[in-house]
């Protein structure tokens, strides 16, 4: 089958999802559309056909596709059309994140025909993975999307290759940790975070309040404030490294499925 485009739809707080889906669309020689589904709101519904591949990306939070990105991505509808599932993890392992990510677009009505697992910086702790997805990561990528485009280009239709990404078994239980970004003397309220909180958790008229029980700790507020005010306090970073070091591969694998 033949597609005319690639569009990829994101959900990336920090931008090291983003920079990993980018690294896989821009190999399947077709025009590549962006939407981005991590700020607040509804995005707008929106249906594809068959000669349209939708590379949907997502982080992996606790063993878990964070639940705005879950949500958001329900507006989108297959018809048979093929995807692509990504997800990027920080080093400690995927658990359910990717089999959930091709769950939700099979009930969507798309047909996963590849997934992959890509390592990316931790947003919580960015000396896990630091500087991935690296060169060594680009040219597997690019192995794997030239793959899953010749994959692509041999099938009748979708549904002739589409892929299976685990069991039946329910998920795991997200393993959040619960740690919030707090706002330091260097804020000057000019609301930046609460304008690109993709929970609407931060108080736009008081940037250093925000909705404790709202924020998933996505890091996006930190990672955006132009001033560096947001942070985690650094009893929370400590505790964040001493509970990763054990459990994140000094080079985690990115993981590929065809």
């Amino acid at each position: 089958m033949v597609i005319d485009k690639v569009v990829l739809i994101y959900f990336s707080p920090t931008g090291g999802t983003l920079r990993a889906a980018r690294m896989v669309a821009g190999e399947f020689r077709a025009p590549v559309e962006e939407i981005d589904i991590t700020g607040p709101g509804t995005p707008r519904s929106r249906e594809f056909g068959p000669r349209e591949l939708v590379l949907a990306a997502a982080p992996c939070y606790g063993g878990r596709v964070p639940e705005p990105a879950a949500r958001r991505l329900t507006h989108f509808l297959g018809n048979a059309a093929p995807a692509l599932p990504l997800v990027a993890f920080g080093g400690r392992a995927v658990d359910d994140a990717l089999r959930e990510l091709g769950d939700i677009l099979t009930g969507n009505g798309f047909v996963p025909i590849a997934a992959a697992a890509v390592a990316t910086e931790h947003s919580l702790a960015r000396q896990f993975c630091a500087g991935r997805p690296d060169e060594r990561d680009r040219a597997e990528l690019r192995a794997f999307a030239i793959k899953a485009r010749v994959k692509l280009g041999a099938l009748g239709a979708a549904q002739d290759g589409c892929v299976r990404l685990g069991g039946d078994e329910p998920y795991r239980r997200a393993a959040a940790l619960p740690l919030r970004p707090l706002a330091g003397e260097g804020c000057t309220l000019c609301g930046a975070c609460a304008r690109l909180c993709p929970m609407g958790a931060i108080d736009a008229a008081a940037p250093g309040r925000a909705d404790a029980d709202a924020c998933i700790g996505c890091m996006r507020c930190v990672a955006s404030c132009p001033q560096g005010a947001r942070t985690l306090s650094r009893t929370a970073r400590a505790a964040v490294a001493l509970r990763l070091k054990a459990s994140c591969a000094p080079r985690a694998k990115n993981v590929t499925v065809l």
